[in-house]
Parts: structure tokens; sequence; C-alpha cells
């Protein structure tokens, strides 16, 4: 990642200011039900004054620990449970057990009862073993003591002074004690129950930030923005006025032109750890650079650790400084966003003006919070043209030249690799996103109709039948929409069942896709035997979607909206297929003549004609499955063969349809002229089709014939003794 961030930090001086938090002051953890985090203010005499839950995120934000080594922290922590039971074999089970009541408190369900808990309380041991007793005497007695070395003879003008002096009048039984005292007085009085609650009845280590009640002594409390600040810049003096290391003071025997780092900088700071910047999702804390040594394989040039790749000090600071930027809030969308909850998508252009383009928006990421309706989101055509704007609105000498984009993505526990990393120029990016519209539009018109809200839980949620449908709730008419590069591989890796479910769950799914493969789709033109791989997945994973989609919706009814995997996928298979088409120069000019999307077209006429009979003739009495539709999984192998069944299965309804298209029946849904319609687009078809020619199909020509049977008939078709009307 150190290359990538170096470009970052070199753009970053041009008017772009960003703090330079020290390498040991780390971030909390998100907030969350299962990720409480605690306030316990302590008083002037060292009593527990309250305890409270931080909820808001954005008070969370500021809030960092001075963590020396993993796991101890200071003025946050996490605090070890507070109670544990005697039978350590059956803790477990008794504590699931004896829990319950506190979650009917919490939950609300049943009032809070003081006996009760004092009940719970009595089959507890009250106290921390020796590993949480060592563990909490280094927390508040040895950090702080340390901190304070780190800035003598100053006086406490910070409630973090004011906190450490507190701290060395009270030992850790007399903390839990006061803990304790505390807990019981309130809950005994039926105050602050619910927070009380929740804080006792954790049995994992519970994180909390130490206060001071009266902080207004000292202006600002502990947990406040300009504490923090003045804790990083007290850490940050005490490293300036402490003698670096060189490269020459490591203990083996380091070359000469070792002195000098990977880019040029004087060497310092040998055996330092690299910097941590703690990323959105589930990437956590991640490191700079590995250099741990049991990787051996840093040693293929006989040199490990810093000797592998020497950072200077100044550099892994200015590199930290850049990601911890990079990655703000406020740029989400910009620089920085979610393709998955383990991968993030980073993207900067090399002069950084004060508000970014969107260009992490454009290639598909998101906050990783669930989309309600994907439809509601921005387009791909609008944000790309915000982007162009945004980039046409800038001076020359502000207009950058290039585009850095790199993907990391969490490997296992506790790695995280670099899996994509780019570097493109502006008017490629632009081209890039203008060709990318292109060639998902390659398709013809196709619409679906869909439930525009969600049906009552009491309906049926498939709707595959159309009754029993809320009032409020009406059918409209949505397109197939471009995708986001990042979301493409979503679509492909979906393997979906002929009753529009998903074959297994969206976390079991194999990713025979991998996200940033999106950005190669749309960024790179070289790469036509990944797509052949790509597109062998997508046809295989969705044929049972196109199974579905077609019964529904070619014989009239309408489909659910109550799943947001089938809705993105549906929105936006056929734009994809039209990608792979398009990059393969198979345009949709050509293959709309070409047999396998005029075999999809003539079932999907089989199928509206064998729907239009059972609405007449059987009173709306539509089978499972239509006619068409049986023989489209046998077309993509043996499209002869399918052929040949066709003809004899569509026999009565043709029949039918010749007879019936003579009457001049007006109804709506039941017209006359829709049967001699159909006739003339089958005959159409079938008079283009040479059975001689017809072989298997490669997986270029499936992707024909799903497009095919879904696309709507051509406008221009019509039938001799009818108006020139069209359905999709």
């Amino acid at each position: 990642m150190i290359n990538e961030l170096y470009a970052l930090a070199e753009a970053l001086p041009s008017g772009i200011e960003a703090t330079e938090w020290h390498r040991q002051l780390k971030e909390l953890k998100k907030v969350s039900d299962k990720t409480p985090c605690f306030k316990i203010w302590l008083s002037e005499d060292v009593a527990v004054y309250a305890i409270e839950e931080i909820r808001e995120p954005e008070k969370m934000a500021f809030l960092r620990k001075w963590e020396p080594s993993n796991g101890d922290s200071f003025p946050a922590f996490n605090l070890p449970p507070l109670s544990k039971y005697a039978d350590a074999k059956k803790e477990k089970d008794k504590r699931k057990q004896q829990t319950k009541p506190f979650e009917k408190w919490l939950n609300g369900k049943v009032l809070f009862n003081f006996a009760d808990f004092e009940k719970w309380q009595s089959d507890t041991v009250n106290h921390w073993d020796k590993k949480a007793t060592d563990k909490l005497e280094r927390v508040l007695h040895s950090l702080p003591k340390q901190l304070r070395e780190k800035n003598p003879g100053n006086t406490p003008t910070n409630a973090i002074w004011g906190l450490i002096e507190r701290l060395e009048k009270i030992t850790v039984p007399q903390f839990r004690a006061a803990l304790d005292r505390h807990i019981i007085t309130k809950l005994g009085a039926g105050e602050n129950v619910k927070t009380l609650l929740k804080f006792l009845s954790s049995d994992k280590q519970v994180s909390v930030i130490l206060d001071v009640q009266d902080w207004q002594k000292f202006s600002y409390p502990v947990a406040h923005e300009k504490s923090i600040v003045w804790l990083n810049e007290v850490l940050n003096n005490a490293e300036i006025k402490t003698p670096k290391k060189s490269a020459s003071d490591a203990s083996a025997p380091i070359p000469l032109d070792a002195l000098l780092d990977a880019f040029g900088e004087k060497f310092s700071g040998a055996g330092e750890p690299m910097p941590e910047v703690k990323l959105p999702g589930k990437l956590a804390g991640v490191k700079l650079r590995s250099m741990f040594h049991d990787h051996r394989c840093q040693c293929r040039y006989n040199r490990i650790d810093d000797d592998s790749y020497p950072i200077s000090r100044e550099n892994r600071a200015k590199f930290k400084k850049a990601l911890e930027w990079l990655k703000e809030p406020e740029r989400q969308g910009k620089t920085w966003g979610l393709s998955d909850i383990d991968e993030i998508i980073f993207a900067y252009p090399s002069i950084i003006p004060p508000s970014p383009p969107k260009f992490a928006a454009l290639l598909g990421a998101s906050s990783g919070e669930e989309e309600n309706d994907e439809r509601s989101s921005a387009l791909f055509a609008s944000i790309a043209e915000d982007v162009i704007k945004s980039l046409a609105g800038l001076a020359p000498e502000a207009k950058p030249q290039d585009v850095q984009i790199f993907a990391i993505r969490k490997m296992d526990r506790a790695r995280s690799k670099v899996v994509f990393y780019r570097n493109y120029t502006t008017e490629r990016l632009i081209q890039a996103a203008t060709d990318w519209q292109k060639a998902c539009q390659n398709i013809p018109p196709v619409s679906f109709r869909v439930w525009a809200d969600k049906l009552p839980k009491k309906n049926n949620p498939n709707n595959t039948d159309g009754d029993k449908v809320d009032e409020k709730s009406k059918p409209e008419i949505v397109e197939p929409q471009t995708p986001k590069p990042l979301q493409v591989a979503k679509v492909v890796n979906r393997i979906w069942k002929m009753s529009g479910e998903l074959a297994a769950e969206p976390k079991k799914t194999p990713k025979k896709m991998q996200y940033y493969q999106g950005l190669e789709l749309m960024l790179d033109d070289r790469l036509a035997t990944r797509d052949s791989y790509l597109l062998h997945t997508l046809i295989d994973n969705s044929r049972g979607l196109i199974v579905y989609l077609g019964n529904l919706l070619h014989g009239g009814r309408v489909l659910p909206n109550s799943s947001r995997e089938l809705r993105e996928s549906y929105l936006y298979l056929l734009p994809v297929l039209g990608l792979f088409l398009f990059r393969q120069k198979i345009y949709k000019e050509t293959y709309m003549e070409s047999l396998p999307y005029l075999i999809g077209q003539m079932l999907k006429v089989s199928d509206e004609l064998h729907a239009l009979y059972c609405k007449i003739v059987r009173n709306d009495d539509v089978p499972p499955q239509l006619v068409g539709n049986s023989l489209l999984v046998s077309a993509l192998e043996t499209p002869a063969q399918a052929l040949a069944q066709l003809a004899p299965r569509l026999n009565p309804y043709i029949s039918w349809a010749k007879q019936y298209r003579t009457k001049k029946i007006e109804e709506t849904g039941k017209e006359s002229w829709r049967a001699g319609w159909y006739l003339s687009l089958y005959e159409q078809r079938a008079a283009n089709i040479n059975l001689e020619k017809i072989a298997r199909f490669n997986d270029l020509e499936k992707a024909q014939l799903f497009v095919g049977y879904l696309a709507a008939f051509p406008q221009k078709e019509k039938t001799a003794d009818a108006a020139p009307k069209t359905e999709a």
C-alpha cells in the first residue's frame, strides 16, 4: 500500500490539510447495539459519579485511545466483564439461562425487578481474575505514568492530566468497589436502569472511556475532540524529542544504501512497527505494510523487517495521514467507498481540489449500508455527468491529469491486501465511462411490470398469481439500468433457481468474479479470455432467473418487489449481457437478426400466445409453466431438438389463434387482434430460421438467446388485419 499512498501524500500539500495522528493513537470501534461504548465519570473524590452509553457515531468519530502495546490503552480501554459464575464449566449454560431476565428488562417486555436482580447477582462471583487485574493495573496506573513522563513539568491544564491525578489515588480493587457501589445504588433507586443493565450483562469485554465529572475546570472533558488533539500533540512532541535511531543503530549489519529510505529520505525509526489505520466495514485496523519477520518471503533479497523496504519515520507518518484523510466520512463516494463489507475502493486525482469529484461513486462504491431501493440511488449516467462537469469546471492549472484507483480486501482475520491498483488519465476515465454506458445499452428495448410497493405480509410474498394485491400497490413499468462497475460481480456471482430464489445465501455464494474485476471490464480492453470465463459463469448462474422472469412476464403477471437481490438482478442482468456482447464487437443492430436471438423471440411469442389462450379459453387459468418457457433450457444446449418439440406443442394454440383473430373482440386483455399479431410474429421468425444451420450454441449465442427471450417485439411489426399495437 506504500506505493499507492505516495502519490496521494505528494498531492495533499496543495491546499489540503490533514491531522497527523500519532501512530499509537488509534480510533475506537464503531458503536452499535452489539458493540456499545460507555463513559465512566469519576468525581473529585474518585467515586463513580455516572455511567452513560455513547450512542451517537458522530461522537465516537473524534475519540481515540493511546495504545502503545496491543490490548493496553488509555483513556479508553476494554473493561473485563464484571461478573463470572463460580462453576466455570457450567458458566456458559448458566449465564444463558440467567440473562433471560436481562433481555426482557432491556426489551421493555417486563418491568425491572431489583429483587430478581439481587438473586441473579448472588449466583455470580464479583471479582476479576489475576489476568484482568494485571491488565487494569497497567491501564489505570502504568500507562498514565508513562504519559506523564512524556510531558514532564507541565501543570495539569487538560482533563486528561486531571484524570491521571485521580487514578493515582485509587487501586484496582477500589476502582472495582466504586463501580459495584454505583451500580447497586442506582439500580436500587430505579435510575438509569437500561444503561446499567446493558453495561453489566455483557459476558465479553466492554468498551469504556474514563472522564472527570468536574471537567469545567479544565475547559473540556476527556471525551472531547480538543482533549484528543492535545494528547496527540503530547505524543508527537515526545517523539520529536526522542533520539531517532538510524539504520546503523540496528542490531544486524545494514548495507550503506539502506541509510536512505525507499523514497530517498534519511532513514530513521528502525525497528518501529508500521502505522495502522482503521478503515470502514470489516477491514478494521490495516497496517500500511506488513513487516512480520516470520514471513520468510521477505528474505528473498537477504533482507528482513525494516531492511526489506525501509521507510523513514517521517514518511510513515505522512502516508498514514494521507490514508486517514482519504477515508474521512465526508469524502465517502468521492475518494472512497465499500464494494463489499470486507473490500474498500479508493480513487483520487493527482491534483486534489477542495471538493473531489465523485470518482468512487462512479465506480459503484457505496457506504456499506444496504440500499432500500436501488432505483432510488443515483444512476450511472447522472454520476458520470456530474464527474465530467466537476472536472470541466476546474481551472487548467487545477485540473488533474491522472486518477489513482486501488482496492484493499481483507484476506483473513489478520491480513489485508491491495488487490487492484491502476493509474488512469482523466480523459481515459471519462471515455471509459462513456463507452461503458454505450456497451450496457447494447440491448433492444426491454421492460418489466413490477409492483411499486412491497406487499403486506398476509399476501403471497412472491405474488406469482397477481391476486390479493393491496389497493394502494400498483404495477409500474421499469426498464433495465446501466450498472456501475462494482455492481457487476453481484450479478455474475448470484446463482438462481427457476423459482426466482437464490440457490445460496449471498455470504455463502462462491465469488467467481471479484468486485475489482468490474473495474477491469470498464477500464481495460485487453482481457478477452477473462470475459469468456465471466460470461460463462453468468450464463450458468442466471439461467434459472431468465426462466423465472420470462414465465411471469409473458404470462401477464407482475414481478414481486420483495427481494433486493432480485430487483438488482433484473435491472442489471440484460445490460451486463449486452456489455459482454459489445466487448466482443457483437452489436444489437447485428445480433437482433441472428439465429439465437430469433429463437429466443419465438419462445417468447409461444409463451404469450399460450397465455392469451389460457386467459380466454381457460378463464385465466394459466399453468405453472408456459410452453416456450418449458423449452428455454433445452434450447440453450440443443436448439434444433427444442424447436422440433415446440411445433407439436404449439399446434393447438396456433389453430385456435387462426379462428379467434377474426372475431373482432376489443375487450381489454382479450383483443382478437393479439392472436393475429402473435401468429404473424411467429411466422416471420420461423421463416428466418434454417434448421440445418443450428448447432450447439456457445456462450455468446446463449446470451443473445436470453436477450431475445426477454426483449420487446419490434415496434414496426403488425398484422395486416390489426391496429399497429405492440406489447412488451
